[in-house]
């Protein structure tokens, strides 16, 4: 069944060659895909192998069908890889009557890559078969062999080895005719030339010279491949790979694996699985001598017969050049054919007359042959309409299962019909990961391989509650009791939204999801928190800058300072590290510098007289009432000071003041500036002294 998704396969109901129409893909490996389609011009379904190597080639089918190389590096490689793949077709084409080898009816370019048409094969692998339906018996083996090894022989008569035969490769039919496939690793080894390891070796079946930069291949390459397989196929267990065997061979013979085996088949298989190839049947004939010869036993041989089988297999090397060996094939009760081994007409010992001496008799001896041969018919008949029988499957009613239950109930123990899930859709009445409808109606016969679609609900649509605005806890309740599935996806610091409550979501109040599905949230981490800097010793500049970029304000004030330079930070309200709330206002304290030196010159009157002295000596007349008037001089401009006096009378009494006004406050002065005090009752006639104890 073929997936719409899978962008790379070709578009359902493409047309390739103006004939060929895909309707589906078959499978897929390394090197190609292959697709089912139907043949427009004779109506019938057909094969198609594309050649598509991973890795080396894109393709978007929603754009084209068109392949495009992935990296222009690579662009010489899939071109050489391309003309071998029409080699593939070329080879195949060669051997288009020969009853083992699937039939190549056509070959072209297009899309940028290329194409092989082969006939639509009805059938499973060699390997599907062993795993349904166990190990087979030697003799039946080597009767479905039969059709592969005289195809086999023709294509190595041809020149050619197959170079990738396994269970993989070995195509079994609905009507019991085996077909070998897959012919890309196919090579021409009469030059002894190729020594590349382009295609890919399956381990227990690829020979020693294949894992070999120099190995010389040949039929005897193809020989060990096919005695691995058959290896397989009688004991059910993959041969150890060639390469580790080289150093310690540890191959089991079947028997020694418990498998009921002719002793001359076993040595055949044995022989043929060599790790030396030296050691191995060189061609396909010896092979079959061996392998088929096992039948004379137990055979009713007349004796010319017998005295050729005896040649035979006293010296297999010995024979005559007028005696053509030739493979023969004989009913038996199976769905393939036996190999018995003769000698034509006219060969050494072969006596007409004894043919004739036992065909006369009864007429069951007259008729034997035909007799058998009807029987034989009949069972394989009867054994083919079993085998179709085997085949049948009936699809089970898979609504509301789930996709898992669904894959076990159609799959049973042996892939017995397969599941495809084509779509998923939203249900309100089918729980999420069930079955809402299947391809197939319920009791509807199949075969074994078949595909049932099904399309998978992905659970019922759900309004979104909204959510913002309300604490993280209670969200999540209200988002989970709704059935979706909730996701701190970030946390922001916000002015306006409490710390641990839903700033925003994802998905709108209202609109609807799927069941399950998740609705992120952005929780508030309340008022961002700032660290403080260390601003001290900064121009206020440089603290207002650092102040801000850590989104805080500022604030200054000066002060003296003996310490710190001026116009430098003295301190700051809130210490460094600190952490506080983003635009908190911090203190700064600017220094001025040094505290100055106040140098004043204070010049006195006494009794208003307007006249200054620069001395501190006054003499003071006795009258009701003295004023002495304070004249400051020499100090800064907008500088004002509080001036503190003493007077000393000439009786040595002190008098200590300072100036205020009116309300009893201190009065500063500055520079021009006079003050005055006075005595209402006087001051007793004498020399005073007066002295300024302090200004600042």
């Amino acid at each position: 069944m073929m997936n719409d998704r899978d962008l790379h396969y070709l578009k359902k109901n493409s047309i390739l060659n103006g004939r060929y129409i895909i309707t589906g893909v078959l499978g897929e490996g390394g090197f190609g895909i292959t697709y089912i389609g139907v043949d427009e011009l004779f109506g019938s379904q057909v094969a198609l192998k594309e050649f598509y190597p991973q890795g080396i080639v894109v393709r978007n089918s929603d754009a084209g069908n068109s392949v495009s190389v992935t990296y222009s590096n690579q662009n010489d490689a899939f071109i050489n890889g391309k003309k071998r793949f029409i080699s593939e077709a070329k080879v195949m084409a060669r051997f288009r009557n020969s009853p083992g080898i699937v039939h190549v009816t056509d070959f072209f370019e297009a899309n940028n890559t290329a194409y092989i048409v082969m006939e639509y094969l009805d059938g499973i692998t060699l390997k599907n078969y062993i795993k349904s339906n166990g190990r087979m018996d030697a003799e039946d083996l080597l009767s479905l062999m039969v059709p592969l090894l005289e195809t086999l022989d023709e294509v190595h008569k041809a020149g050619l080895i197959h170079r990738d035969i396994s269970p993989d490769n070995i195509m079994i039919l609905a009507n019991g005719e085996v077909k070998l496939m897959d012919f890309g690793a196919a090579r021409d080894y009469t030059g002894f030339g190729e020594n590349s390891l382009s295609i890919i070796l399956k381990p227990g079946y690829a020979p020693a010279e294949q894992y070999q930069t120099r190995g010389v291949q040949g039929p005897w390459t193809d020989i060990y491949a096919l005695c691995a397989t058959m290896y397989w196929c009688i004991t059910g267990v993959v041969p150890e790979d060639s390469i580790d065997r080289v150093m310690d061979d540890q191959l089991k013979k079947p028997s020694d694996l418990g498998v009921s085996i002719p002793d001359p088949i076993e040595k055949a298989l044995m022989r043929g699985m060599s790790v030396p190839a030296k050691d191995r049947y060189q061609n396909l004939r010896d092979l079959c001598d061996d392998l088929y010869g096992s039948y004379y036993q137990g055979e009713d041989l007349t004796s010319a017969e017998s005295d050729s089988r005896a040649d035979l297999t006293k010296n297999e090397t010995q024979k005559e050049p007028a005696q053509e060996t030739v493979i023969k094939k004989e009913p038996v009760i199976n769905s393939g054919q036996r190999f018995h081994i003769s000698r034509q007409a006219g060969a050494k010992g072969h006596d007409p007359k004894a043919d004739k001496t036992k065909n006369d008799g009864s007429f069951f001896s007259r008729y034997r042959n035909l007799i058998i041969a009807a029987c034989a018919l009949l069972v394989v008949f009867s054994g083919y309409m079993i085998y179709q029988k085997s085949l049948e499957r009936k699809v089970p009613n898979l609504v509301g299962v789930s996709y898992e239950k669904a894959e076990e109930m159609v799959g049973q123990d042996d892939d017995s019909l397969i599941l495809d899930k084509s779509e998923e859709e939203y249900s309100d009445t089918v729980d999420k990961g069930n079955i809402i409808s299947q391809s197939e109606e319920p009791g509807t016969v199949l075969k074994k391989g078949d595909h049932i679609s099904v399309v998978v609900s992905k659970g019922a649509l759900v309004k979104v509650p909204d959510v913002t605005g309300k604490s993280f806890k209670k969200a999540e309740k209200l988002i989970e009791d709704s059935g979706l599935a909730i996701n701190k996806s970030d946390s922001e610091w916000s002015d306006k939204v409490k710390k641990d409550y839903v700033i925003s979501q994802s998905v709108k109040a209202g609109e609807k999801l799927g069941e399950g599905e998740t609705v992120d949230v952005v929780v508030s981490k309340g008022v961002e928190q700032v660290e403080v800097p260390y601003v001290i010793g900064k121009t206020l500049k440089e603290a207002k800058q650092l102040l801000k970029d850590s989104k805080l304000k500022c604030d200054s004030e000066k002060k003296y300072s003996s310490k710190v330079n001026e116009g430098n930070v003295i301190s700051q309200s809130v210490d460094a590290g600190k952490t506080v709330t983003k635009n908190k206002t911090i203190k700064v304290v600017i220094s001025k510098g040094p505290k100055p030196e106040t140098s004043a010159r204070v010049t006195f009157a006494v009794n208003n007289s307007g006249t200054d002295h620069e001395t501190d000596h006054k003499t003071v007349k006795s009258k009701p009432t003295v004023y002495v008037h304070f004249t400051m001089h020499d100090l800064d401009d907008g500088q004002r000071i509080q001036v503190k006096y003493k007077i000393i009378n000439p009786f040595g009494f002190e008098y200590k003041a300072k100036m205020t006004d009116s309300d009893g406050d201190d009065f500063r002065m500055g520079n021009g500036d006079i003050g005055w005090v006075y005595w209402k009752d006087g001051l007793s006639p004498g020399k005073y002294t007066f002295k300024v104890l302090e200004n600042n």
